[in-house]
C-alpha cells in the first residue's frame, strides 16, 4: 500500500461529508453498544483514579467527556 499526501482541501471537504452522519453511522455499526462501552470507560475510570481535573484529548464528540 502506498501513501500519496492528500490536498488539505480534498481532506477537508472529506470530514465534512462525514461529520454530520458520524453518530448514527457509529451506532450503527457498533449496534448501539459505543454508548455502553463509554459508560463502563467512564465508570471505570472514576472508580479506579478519582479525579478531580482530567483533559480529554482527541475527544471528538465529547461523549466521554460530557459523561463524567
Amino acid at each position: 500500500m502506498t501513501y500519496t499526501k492528500q490536498d488539505p482541501t480534498t481532506i477537508q471537504a472529506l470530514f465534512n461529508d462525514i461529520a454530520p452522519r458520524y453518530e448514527t453511522g457509529n451506532a450503527l455499526l457498533s449496534f448501539n453498544l459505543h454508548r455502553l462501552w463509554n459508560k463502563a470507560l467512564i465508570r471505570k475510570a472514576l472508580t479506579e483514579t478519582k479525579p478531580q481535573n482530567y483533559l480529554d484529548l482527541c475527544a471528538g464528540t465529547g461523549d466521554i467527556s460530557l459523561g463524567y
